[in-house]
């Protein structure tokens, strides 16, 4: 049914470990940074009842949501070969971020398409603190240091 495997050179099991091993920290660290972003920025909601900096939390909770699919994804894509998938799991991985990239546009395009109808039947806007841009500014902050630390 299926041709048989080619034999894999004795060094690349231990480097796909290795990068595994690599991207699994590197997401985990993501997701414990946003986590604390997210703590964060719940405290600028409850002090300036912002509805900008909630839509900031469900964002930073949706890349929370997102690495863990994704950690998922490399769970599975991490297992070895078997009779029905001879050369590996591997595509789990590739796919995962596939779905994720289109579940996050539907998203977006759904959030745009819903905020725009309400702005149109909205006419009164409330004026937020004017120190409220802390918040955000401090977020975009902590995930540009750890985007640093990471690359």
């Amino acid at each position: 049914m299926y041709p048989n495997p080619i034999k894999v050179p004795d060094f690349v099991p231990g480097a796909r470990e290795e990068r595994q091993r690599q991207v699994v920290q590197a997401t985990k660290f993501g997701i414990a940074i946003r986590c604390g972003i997210t703590l964060f920025e719940l405290l600028g909601v409850i002090i300036y009842n912002s509805s900008a900096i909630w839509m900031d939390v469900v964002g930073t909770l949706f890349d929370v949501t997102g690495s863990l699919f994704l950690l998922f994804c490399m769970k599975l894509a991490s297992q070895p070969p078997d009779e029905d998938h001879p050369m590996g799991h591997g595509r789990f991985e590739p796919l995962g971020g596939l779905q994720l990239g289109v579940l996050l546009v539907l998203i977006g395009l759904g959030s745009l398409i819903y905020n725009s109808v309400m702005l149109f039947h909205q006419h009164d806007f409330e004026q937020i603190s004017p120190h409220a841009w802390v918040f955000p500014l401090i977020a975009m902050v902590l995930l540009e240091i750890s985007y640093h630390v990471i690359s």
